[in-house]
C-alpha cells in the first residue's frame, strides 16, 4: 500500500470537531464459546485453533477476490495469529468442489464453484492464504462464504443519496465523531473530520445503522499521519437521531496505520443477527474480522482472521 490518501479517496464533507479529546473504546468481552468447523479427514496437518470464535454455521471458509478475475484466495477461519505452529499446510481437498454465495455491499452477487485449490504451505517469512481459480466468478464481489450458510444486508452508499440527504448525514457523522475524547496530547485535536466512506443497514424492527469510516489528516514533511475512525451510530427510527453505539480509532503513519475496509453485511448464527465483514489494510499486511451486533446498540468482533503479508 503506498498511502491511504492513494488507496482511498476522500469522500464529502469536512467537519471541524466539537470536542477535544481522544480515548480507547472499551473492550468489550469476547464470546468465549467455540464452535469449531468439521474438517475432512485428510486435513489433519491444519491445526484447529480452539480458540477460534468463528460460528460454525457461518461455513468451513471464507473466500476473498484474488489479483485476477476468476482467482480467490480462501481463508480458513479456525486459524488465528495467536494460535499458529511451525508449519501449517493446506490441502486442496478442503474447498475443490466448495459452492460458495458471492456478496458484495449490495446483496448476493452471484453463486460459484471453486474449480481447484493449490497445495499450500506456511513455513517462515511472508505468508498468504491458498490461491484457488473458480469456474465463473463475476467481476465485481468482495467476499464469498459457503452456499447456504449466510444471509446478505443491502447496504445503501451515501454517496447514491440525493446531495442534500448526503450533506446532512455527513455533518451529523462528522459531529458525532467530534464527541469522542482526544487523548491528551493528541496531534490530532482541533483538526477537522473527512467521512471517507457511509454505509446505512437496515435493522430489524424498523431501524437503521449507519457504518462510516472518519478520517483526520495531519501534514508533516517527512512522515505525515492519518487517523481513521470507524463508527457504527444506530436510530430506531427513522426520525429518531442517529446515536453512536460503536467506534475503533486508530492512528499512525502509513508503515504502521491499519485501515479498515467494510466489505459487506451478510446475517449469522441461529437468530441470523447482523454482522460486518471488515478488512484491516496494513502498510504490507491483510486480516479479516466479523463484527457482530449482538442486540440494540451493541456490537462486538466476533472473529479475526490470521494477519498474512511480510
Amino acid at each position: 500500500m503506498r498511502t491511504l490518501a492513494g488507496r482511498w479517496g476522500i469522500v464529502l464533507v469536512m467537519v471541524a470537531p466539537l470536542a477535544a479529546c481522544e480515548g480507547e473504546r472499551a473492550a468489550t468481552p469476547i464470546d468465549s464459546v467455540v464452535s469449531e468447523p468439521t474438517l475432512p479427514p485428510d486435513t489433519a496437518a491444519v491445526p484447529v485453533a480452539p480458540t477460534s470464535a468463528w460460528l460454525r454455521s457461518s461455513g468451513p471458509v471464507l473466500a476473498v477476490p484474488g489479483p485476477n478475475p476468476g482467482d480467490a484466495h480462501i481463508v480458513f477461519p479456525e486459524l488465528t495469529d495467536t494460535t499458529l505452529t511451525d508449519t501449517v499446510r493446506f490441502a486442496p481437498s478442503r474447498a475443490d468442489g466448495l459452492v460458495l454465495e458471492l456478496f458484495d455491499r449490495s446483496g448476493l452477487v452471484a453463486q460459484d464453484t471453486v474449480a481447484r485449490m493449490a497445495a499450500h504451505e506456511w513455513t517462515e517469512g511472508c505468508i498468504d492464504w491458498p490461491a484457488a481459480a473458480l469456474r465463473g466468478a463475476p467481476l465485481r464481489w468482495t467476499v464469498g462464504f459457503a452456499a447456504g450458510r449466510v444471509a446478505p444486508i443491502p447496504l445503501d452508499s451515501i454517496e447514491a443519496m440525493p446531495a442534500s440527504d448526503s450533506s446532512a448525514l455527513a455533518v451529523t457523522l462528522a459531529r458525532l465523531a467530534s464527541t469522542l475524547p482526544d487523548s491528551a496530547g493528541s496531534r490530532f485535536q482541533g483538526l477537522p473530520f473527512r467521512v471517507r466512506t457511509a454505509y446505512r443497514m437496515p435493522l430489524e424492527g424498523g431501524g437503521r445503522a449507519v457504518i462510516a469510516d472518519l478520517v483526520r489528516r495531519l501534514t508533516v514533511e517527512a512522515s505525515p499521519l492519518e487517523e481513521h475512525t470507524l463508527m457504527i451510530a444506530e436510530h430506531d427510527s427513522a426520525g429518531a437521531p442517529l446515536r453512536m453505539v460503536y467506534h475503533d480509532r486508530r492512528a499512525g503513519t502509513e508503515e504502521v496505520l491499519e485501515a479498515m475496509e467494510l466489505l459487506a453485511a451478510v446475517r449469522i448464527g441461529a437468530d441470523a443477527h447482523a454482522a460486518l465483514v471488515l478488512v484491516h489494510v496494513g502498510y504490507e499486511t491483510t486480516a479479516y474480522t466479523l463484527l457482530e451486533r449482538l442486540r440494540p446498540g451493541q456490537w462486538r468482533t466476533r472473529w479475526r482472521s490470521v494477519t498474512t503479508g511480510c
